[in-house]
Parts: C-alpha cells; structure tokens; sequence
C-alpha cells in the first residue's frame, strides 16, 4: 500500500543528531515503521566523516513484531580536506526468522555472543551465490576484474605482494600455502651478547593438517659463534582454519628450543629478536643461554575465560657478561630447574582479531582511559620492592619486574629495566628500590 513520509531533524542542525524520514502505512493506526532512512547534519562536526546515511527496511511478523529484513550502511571519510577520500559501505539482509524452539536445545547457553558454523569457512562460491539473500550489482561484480586488472601492472603486484609480507609477517609458500616462512622481522637482528643475528624459520599450516601444526627456527649469532634454535609441535582440538592461534585455543603443545635469554625482558606479544627491538640507547648485557623442554595445555572458551598448564625442564647457563656466584665465593656455570604453572584468565571487554604479525591470535583489552595500559592486568610488589605484573613472561612462568608505582590501580612510569642503578619511586610510592635483574 501506499507509505506516509514523515521527516524530522534535530532543532540544533550542529548537533549530535540524525536528519531522516521516516516511512509509515498509511491508514495504519499502529504507525507500524516499514522504512528508515537516516543522515547526519551537513554543518555537524564529526572528525574525518564527510558523509554518513542510514538505511533500513522492516517487514511485519504474523503477531505484529517488527523484523528487521536490510541494514545498509554507508560512509564517506575524508582525511585531509581537499585530498581523495574513500568510503565504505556495509549492506546486512535478514530473513528465514523462526521463534519455534530450536532443535539444538543447548544452543542459547553456549558461551560466546556469535556462534559460527564450522562448515560455513568450507562453502563453495557456488553455494554462497545460490543462498545469497540480496543480488550484487553489476559495479560490485566488476571489482574482481578491477583487481585483476590492477595486479597485471608489476608496480602494483609487487607493491602489493611486500605490503602483505610486511603487515602479515610471513612469506606464503604457495597457493593454498602449506609452509609459511618467518616472521619476517627475525631475519637479521643484534643484540650484545650475539652480536649481529641472522634467523630463518617457518610454520605449516592448516592447508597441511588442519590440526597437527609445526613450527621452527634456527638461528646464529656471529659474536657469540653459537647456534640457537626451536622447534615446536602442537595438537589443536579445534579445526583450524590457517594456523594453530587462532582463537579460540585448545591445545596440547610442546616445545624444545636453545636460546639467548635476555632477563626481565620476556616479550608476551612479539619475539625477543625483533629487528625493531635491536635499537636501544645503551647496552644490555643481562644476558644467558636457556635450553628448555616445555609441555603446555591451553584451553580458551568463548566466554574469554582459560585455562594453561604447563611444566617445563630448564637449564640456565651462563653468558660471559652474567655469571653464576656462590656466597663462599665460588661458581658454577649452569643450573637446573623444574617449572610448573597454572594461570586462570578472564578478560571481560576484549577484542580478538586474528593477529598475522605473530601468526596467531591477538587479544586486545579496553586500555584505562588516557593510558595503554590494558584492564585487569594487575601488578603486584615483591619482597624486594619492585614492581612486578602479575603476568608471566610467557617463557618461564615468572613474573616480570618492571620499575613503576601501583596505587590504588593508579600506574606511572612503568617501563622495562636492564640496568643496575639504584632509583627512586615515581611519586606517591615512597619508598626508593633497587632497579635489577633479579626474579
């Protein structure tokens, strides 16, 4: 039947607000709202958003609910005024609703906000094209031959190609991929003990196995004259779909490996032999060499709680910067020890994405506003004054001290340490410490 207009606006058209329509039946006494359209004011201001517009349409179920049947979302975003801009566009159809009881009864307690099922990732195009709710366009069928098109030119191919390599830190050994050689960044690096660095390694994928993973490294410092390595071999429960950090984790995995460990400095998101992170002012020569046989159990759920075992054999040798000493004045040149951890984790807020930097899975918790300190990770002091995260260092399941102040949740000048100088707490903490390696 035929549809009613109704406009409004906001009375401050510099407001935060929408200018729209709104489309009603007419002769309808429920005002039942069949369509939506929305735009922000021309004169608001709105950070880099040139254009904004909302669309939506609604049909009516068979007890009077309203049901949303297509969301379509547009923008336009404009960097520096006067340069070319871009936009983006989002078009969500809705259909098929059912509010009869679902087969699976257990299905709305499953943790988790977006269940996603497992064979969706092995569709055909041909499926997706038959069970497609909207037809695409004749211009968003012509954007694969846009690229096509694009890629011919060897400028764009290889530009292209190094710009991958570069944001997702491995170099695809074919197509599909079953061997993916890095992280790029760990090819060449330095630190004081080895001096200058040269790494290669790799990870299989789950074009291989989609549930037995591998990964490896080897490694030679030209200093030291030592070759370093790693090797890893991990189970996943899970099906994967590329690699084995993917989240949700749930898997048994062991690693050996023989490396250069650069105390209180144990990196829980990026490796120790980031080329980026051999640019330091000053020297570091807390320094040895950990062989390590690890096993690890890591159970992640929806509802962004885990669980992680692990034990693991470690043997401390030293480098000839830090040597082993005895009170009685003597030393030895390595010793043993049995490791074994339990960690809890709940993070309520956060954000996964998949992280091709590190192969694996990224967590991103919401920061305390106005820092980059991320929500509960709380730091505690040890017996000697320092501060330390309750954390591990994802090595060997210490905690990590770092110099800073934690009062009633309030941190300040938290950094890494290396050095043996003797300071002072920021601030509010009243006590001066001594700034070490010790853990």
């Amino acid at each position: 039947g035929r549809l009613v207009e109704l406009s409004f606006a906001p009375r401050n058209p510099a407001s935060f607000g929408f200018t729209g329509r709104l489309y009603v039946e007419e002769g309808d006494s429920t005002m039942f709202v069949r369509r939506l359209l929305m735009n922000v004011p021309a004169s608001i201001n709105l950070n880099f958003i040139e254009k904004l517009q909302i669309s939506q349409s609604f049909t009516r179920a068979a007890d009077g609910s309203r049901l949303k049947e297509i969301d379509d979302f547009y923008i336009e975003l404009a960097i520096i005024k006067g340069t070319q801009g871009m936009y983006a566009r989002r078009t969500t159809a809705y259909g098929d609703y059912s509010f009869e009881p679902p087969a699976e009864k257990d299905i709305f307690s499953r943790p988790g906000s977006v269940l996603t099922d497992t064979r969706a990732y092995s569709r055909s195009d041909d499926y997706w094209e038959e069970a497609r709710m909207m037809a695409v366009s004749s211009n968003e069928k012509r954007i694969d031959a846009l690229m096509r098109q694009l890629r011919s030119v060897p400028l764009y191919y290889y530009s292209e190609k190094a710009l991958k390599i570069l944001v997702g830190g491995y170099v695809r050994t074919g197509n599909p991929s079953k061997f993916d050689i890095g992280p790029v960044n760990t090819f060449f690096s330095g630190n004081t003990l080895e001096g200058f660095r040269l790494r290669a390694g790799g990870m299989t994928t789950a074009n291989l196995s989609n549930r037995w993973f591998a990964r490896g490294y080897a490694a030679y410092g030209f200093r030291d004259k030592k070759l370093k390595y790693g090797a890893e071999v991990e189970y996943s429960f899970n099906e994967k779909r590329y690699h084995s950090r993917e989240f949700p984790v749930h898997s048994l995995r062991f690693t050996q490996r023989y490396d250069v460990d650069q105390l209180g400095q144990h990196y829980l998101f990026t490796n120790q032999d980031n080329v980026f992170l051999a640019l330091k002012r000053q020297k570091n020569e807390l320094m040895t060499y950990l062989r390590e046989s690890r096993l690890e159990y890591t159970l992640e759920m929806a509802n962004n709680l885990s669980v992680n075992l692990s034990g693991s054999f470690q043997r401390q040798e030293e480098s000839k910067y830090v040597k082993f000493m005895l009170p009685d004045g003597g030393s030895f040149s390595h010793y043993n020890e049995m490791v074994f951890g339990i960690q809890l984790r709940l993070v309520l807020g956060i954000r996964v994405r998949r992280c091709a930097g590190q192969g694996g899975t990224c967590m991103e918790p919401r920061a305390f506003p106005g820092t980059a300190y991320p929500q509960r990770q709380p730091f505690i002091y040890n017996p000697a004054g320092e501060l330390c995260s309750a954390d591990t260092d994802g090595v060997h399941g210490r905690f990590v001290c770092v110099v800073g102040c934690d009062l009633l949740g309030q941190r300040s000048a938290v950094q890494s340490h290396s050095s043996g100088e003797e300071t002072k707490a920021p601030r509010g903490c009243g006590f001066p410490r001594l700034v070490g390696a010790s853990l």
